[in-house]
């Protein structure tokens, strides 16, 4: 309650204006090619922007969510807005008088938000008109329905937009165009040239018409065609870039990436800023140069009037990180290039992970439960393999550097392998190497994670910054079971394991929850979780509640001590940790039953549909399956590696943590115990060559350290 309470007291100042007025040209489909040579002599700042929507009909949540500074749900009609003397609807379903441009369907649209998260369409129009300043939407894509989309960016809550046309008048008849019609740019630079608002939502027409009706084209005609209308486009944002003073920014949107790109769930499109300064787009929402989202377009707008964006609007206001034009323009086509190549393989690739992952675990409990003698290399090619396939996560992490960084990796395991024959040291090494690896990434901006498959993905968009699920749960199973491995292997005392796990623990618990670092909650509570029980059990802390009450205080407190931070910081500084506590100040309980609300939804569907949840139970099989197969498998494991297994309790509580606190949980949860379950599986193929299961009860312990 004190940080929340602080979170309110911390008070946002007044924006400064940087323009009087901000054009919004709306270029459906647009792609980066399309807008690169418009006005290569102006200042001008580039990005991609994520497009992703709440769901429903895709590109109507596309253009609502624009508005709403979240991700809105698409309804179906939300183009469908008209001129005051076209519409005869709107006072009747509203009760209110129309201004010049409307939308009837209002209280439809705002009832289809039933998200876990507020959605307002409309407040991007709101926020103005509370502001004193004025909105006007020009421009009409109408096909054979009703399309004008400058309406559903520019209108406010009710609906409704002060000065506008979007009506046909806009069209000029044409045989040779999609479906026989195209935007009269002429009629058009007018209107927009005349009014004095001060946000205007252009609509082109055009581009969408296009898209809508680009299946049909021959291959041929669909480039003739497509080089008219970008030719077109350009030409119009140009008189209008010539025309405008000083004070006026253009911004160009797209606010959906098109059919095509769309249907492979590619959502990703372009975004560029004419004004004063020249670059890449960032913002607080991403925290990556050259990427926003379009939840930030409404905040943005906002800003650069001088207004505060509503603390409702996900988003944040987009700046500009300072670029020679070449040079942004060069990182944004080849930024995009790298993401779109990821996007199209990070699929068959984690497959071939988690079912290469789920073969070798099915050999290695197949080499466990067989009776019949097998011989000591299949069974040590089986460890090998086990070994392998956790290091790959490590492999993927470093292959953005390219191939002498995966040389050195190997070279490093290699070493390790030499210094004993004993595979548990090459699991203490990969364990530790991977540990220190994506902590390094977290420390140092997470530069190799973004482009590593098992990173998060920017056209997903669930995540953009810090540390992801996979490798959270990657970093934290590694280092557990590599520093408890390690122990075993050193002989460490109980006291001394803790002392040196302590330091470890301490400084990955805060890379994961940091906000300038890796800023995942779920994450800090499942650092918190499995570092506390694994410590717990090498203290020989009993279960019970008072163990269970310190263990929840430690959570809270950490938890505490980075919301409060966070919230304290200036907003364009502020994770999302920090926006979250500013809206739980803000909206109260409904606010914490909807996150967890959002994160139960979104793990009961992964566990439906992942492969993750495959190779978790996959993991969990071989776990279980070593407390019976070999016979006294574990209470070898407990005599001859105590710490050790007090390492795997503390990586299944981790892995329990991941799952129920995150919203991916099964993803960090899989790739947390893979480390446990690989550990526990090397063992008891160890403990199967020496034939333990056949010895009785008090028998001698065996010393293999340097052995199998």
């Amino acid at each position: 309650m004190l940080v929340l309470l602080l979170a309110v007291a911390v008070g946002a100042c007044p924006a400064k204006a940087q323009y009087s007025q901000v054009i919004m040209v709306l270029w459906h489909g647009a792609e980066v090619h399309d807008l690169l040579e418009i006005a290569p002599h102006m200042p001008q700042a580039w990005g991609l922007m994520n497009t992703r929507t709440g769901g429903g009909a895709g590109v109507e949540g596309a253009y609502l969510s624009i508005s709403s500074g979240a991700r809105a749900v698409g309804v179906a009609g939300a183009g469908a807005a008209f001129n005051q003397d076209e519409d005869h609807t709107y006072t009747l379903n509203t009760g209110l008088e129309p201004w010049a441009v409307v939308q009837p369907e209002v209280w439809r649209i705002r009832q289809g938000q039933n998200t876990t998260y507020t959605v307002r369409p409309g407040a991007l129009g709101t926020a103005l008109a509370e502001g004193g300043l004025s909105a006007a939407a020009f421009g009409n894509s109408d096909t054979d329905r009703f399309a004008r989309w400058a309406g559903a960016i520019a209108g406010d809550e009710l609906g409704r937009v002060p000065e506008g046309t979007v009506g046909r008048g806009l069209l000029v008849s044409d045989e040779i165009r999609p479906f026989g019609v195209g935007t009269d740019y002429d009629r058009l630079l007018e209107l927009v040239l005349g009014s004095s608002a001060h946000f205007i939502a252009v609509d082109l027409g055009d581009p969408y018409r296009f898209d809508e009706a680009a299946s049909s084209f021959l291959p041929s005609q669909y480039q003739r065609l497509r080089e008219e209308m970008v030719a077109e486009a350009r030409g119009f944002i140009l008189r209008i870039l010539q025309e405008l003073p000083d004070s006026s920014a253009v911004l160009v949107v797209s606010p959906h990436p098109g059919r095509t790109r769309a249907s492979q769930s590619l959502w990703l499109a372009p975004v560029v800023l004419f004004g004063e300064e020249t670059g890449l787009l960032t913002s607080p929402t991403t925290k990556w140069p050259g990427i926003i989202t379009n939840m930030d377009i409404a905040p943005t707008v906002l800003e650069l009037l001088g207004l505060n964006p509503p603390l409702f609007m996900i988003g944040s206001g987009a700046s500009v990180l300072p670029m020679p034009l070449g040079s942004a323009q060069g990182h944004v086509e080849q930024l995009e290039q790298k993401l779109l190549w990821l996007s199209a393989y990070r699929g068959p690739v984690l497959r071939g992970l988690v079912g290469t992952q789920i073969g070798v675990y099915l050999a290695a409990l197949a080499a466990m439960t067989l009776d019949t003698k097998l011989p000591g290399g299949l069974v040590s090619l089986i460890q090998l393999l086990l070994i392998l396939a956790l290091a790959v996560p490590a492999y993927l992490l470093v292959m953005p550097l390219g191939v002498w960084a995966a040389l050195v990796l190997t070279g490093a395991l290699v070493l390790v392998k030499f210094i004993s024959r004993a595979f548990l040291w090459m699991v203490a090494g990969v364990g530790l190497i991977t540990a220190l690896l994506v902590g390094l990434d977290t420390l140092t901006g997470s530069s190799l994670m973004r482009f590593s498959f098992l990173g998060y993905d920017p056209i997903g968009g669930a995540r953009f910054y810090g540390l992801g699920n996979e490798y959270m749960g990657i970093m934290i199973g590694a280092l557990i079971m590599g520093w408890m491995c390690l122990a075993e292997l050193l002989k460490l005392t109980k006291g001394a394991a803790a002392a040196g796990a302590i330091p470890l623990f301490l400084a990955a618990t805060a890379l994961v929850a940091a906000p300038w670092w890796g800023t995942n909650v779920g994450g800090a509570i499942t650092a918190v979780l499995g570092f506390g029980v694994t410590l717990g059990a090498l203290c020989e802390v009993r279960l019970s509640w008072r163990a269970a009450g310190a263990l929840t205080l430690a959570l809270c407190i950490v938890l505490g001590i980075f919301m409060l931070i966070d919230s304290s910081r200036p907003l364009e500084e502020q994770s999302h940790i920090g926006r979250t506590v500013q809206l739980i100040a803000g909206d109260g309980a409904i606010a914490v039953y909807n996150i967890i609300q959002r994160k139960l939804s979104m793990n009961l569907r992964l566990i439906r549909y992942s492969i993750w949840s495959r190779a978790w139970i996959m993991a969990l099989g071989i776990m279980g399956a070593s407390f019976i197969r070999p016979s006294r498998f574990m209470v070898w494991l407990k005599e001859k590696y105590p710490q050790l297994a007090k390492g795997l309790w503390g990586t299944v509580v981790a892995g329990t943590a991941a799952l129920v606190f995150n919203d991916s949980g099964v993803v960090a949860a899989a790739t947390c115990v893979f480390f446990a379950a690989t550990t526990m599986a090397v063992l008891a193929l160890d403990y199967r060559l020496l034939k333990h299961d056949l010895l009785p009860p008090k028998a001698h312990v065996e010393d293999d350290t340097d052995g199998h």
